[in-house]
C-alpha cells in the first residue's frame, strides 16, 4: 500500500486522545481528591487553589514561549515531551515530599498541557486523509473529557486503597508506558504525499491578498473566546465542598 492510500488505524486516534488528555490528568485528579489532599498536607483551601494556578500559568507560558520550539521538532520529539512531562508531573506528586513538590508538580503538568494541541493537529494534517480529519480532531479533542472522567473517578477510587500519593504513581507508571506505544504507532504511519504546488500568479500590480490580515483577526478571535470560555470552565475544575453529613 502506498503512502497516498495507507489509511491510518484506531491506534493513531488512541495515541492523539491520549495525548491531548494526559497532561491535565494530574490536575483533574488533584481536584477529585482535593479533600484527601488537604488533609493530609494540611493546606488551606486557597494553597489548593494555587495548585490550578501554578499549572495553568505555566501552560499559558509555555504556549507563549515555546510555539517556535515546537514548530521546529518532529513530531515523535514532542509526544515525548508531552508523555514524558506528565509522568514526570504525576511522579513528583507521588513522593510524598510537602506541598512544594506538589507545587512543581503542578508547573510541569502545566507546561506539558503547552504541546498537545500543536503536535496532534499537525499528525493529522500531515498523515490522515482529509475525509478523516474533521471526525478525528472532533474525538482527539474530547481527550480533556475523558482525562476528567478517568480523574474524577479512577485517582477517588485508586485513593481509597493506596492513597493520593500512590494514585499519581499509577498515573505516572500509565503516562511513560502511553509515551513509549506512542513512538510504535506514530513511526508506523506514513506521511501523506505533500499535494502539488500551485502555480505562481503572473498578474502584476495586482494586491496584496487579505489572508493575512484575515488569520491574523481569526487567530485573535479564537484566542479571546479561548479566555473567556476557560475563566467559566477551568474554575469549575477546583472546585472544593467539605463534606457535608446528613442524619
Amino acid at each position: 500500500m502506498s503512502q497516498s492510500t495507507a489509511r491510518p488505524g484506531m491506534g493513531l486516534l488512541s495515541i492523539l486522545l491520549a495525548a491531548v488528555g494526559i497532561a491535565p490528568l494530574l490536575n483533574y485528579g488533584l481536584s477529585a481528591t482535593s479533600d484527601l489532599v488537604i488533609r493530609d498536607l494540611g493546606i488551606s483551601e486557597t494553597q489548593f487553589g494555587l495548585l490550578a494556578t501554578v499549572c495553568f500559568g505555566c501552560a499559558a507560558i509555555g504556549n507563549v514561549a515555546f510555539g517556535q520550539f515546537a514548530d521546529r521538532q518532529p513530531d515523535i520529539r514532542l509526544l515525548l515531551l508531552v508523555f514524558g512531562m506528565a509522568a514526570l508531573a504525576m511522579g513528583f506528586a507521588a513522593l510524598p515530599a510537602g506541598y512544594a513538590f506538589l507545587l512543581v508538580a503542578s508547573g510541569i503538568s502545566g507546561f506539558a498541557q503547552s504541546f498537545p494541541n500543536g503536535v496532534t493537529n499537525r499528525i493529522l494534517a500531515q498523515r490522515v486523509p482529509k475525509n478523516q480529519r474533521i471526525a478525528w480532531t472532533g474525538i482527539k479533542q474530547s481527550g480533556v473529557q475523558v482525562s476528567q472522567l478517568i480523574g474524577s473517578v479512577g485517582f477517588p477510587m485508586l485513593a481509597a486503597v493506596i492513597g493520593w500519593h500512590g494514585a499519581s504513581l499509577i498515573g505516572a507508571v500509565v503516562a511513560a508506558l502511553l509515551g513509549v506505544l506512542a513512538i510504535k504507532v506514530v513511526s508506523a504511519v506514513p506521511l501523506l504525499q505533500a499535494p502539488a504546488a500551485a502555480a505562481p500568479r503572473s498578474m502584476s500590480g495586482q494586491a496584496a491578498s487579505p489572508d493575512t490580515a484575515s488569520t491574523r483577526f481569526i487567530v485573535f478571535a479564537l484566542a479571546l473566546f479561548g479566555f473567556i470560555n476557560g475563566i467559566g470552565v477551568q474554575a469549575t475544575n477546583v472546585l472544593w465542598r467539605k463534606p457535608q453529613y446528613w442524619c
